[in-house]
């Protein structure tokens, strides 16, 4: 366990990969419009709210996540309710690539 992980020896790994966030000040996305990030949280942030154990760490993520759970699957709605065979296979690539700029990099 590393000095700066307080938490366990079992999360000290997934703690210690984080450093790289420790001084990244852009939002948890780019573009992204959760409550969390356009609120101005940081992913420094959230490395410093988890490296010290506090649960508005896991609000946040949860926030996060939770808002683009739930954009996807208002897209899969929206996909799959269009009849046209080429419009229905443009929004499922529209749909492939919102997922991937929502993804934490």
């Amino acid at each position: 366990m590393c000095n700066y992980c307080v938490v366990s020896r079992f999360l000290c790994p997934v703690f210690c990969l984080l450093f790289r966030f420790e001084d990244d000040f852009r939002p948890l996305s780019p573009n992204c419009q959760c409550p969390a990030c356009s609120g101005g949280c940081t992913r420094a942030y959230v490395h410093h709210l988890l490296h010290n154990g506090e649960l508005l760490a896991g609000i946040h993520l949860m926030q996060h996540n939770l808002f683009h759970y739930l954009s996807f699957f208002e897209a899969v709605r929206k996909a799959l309710s269009i009849p046209d065979n080429e419009e229905q296979i443009k929004a499922w690539d529209r749909l492939k690539m919102q997922v991937h700029h929502s993804l934490v990099v």
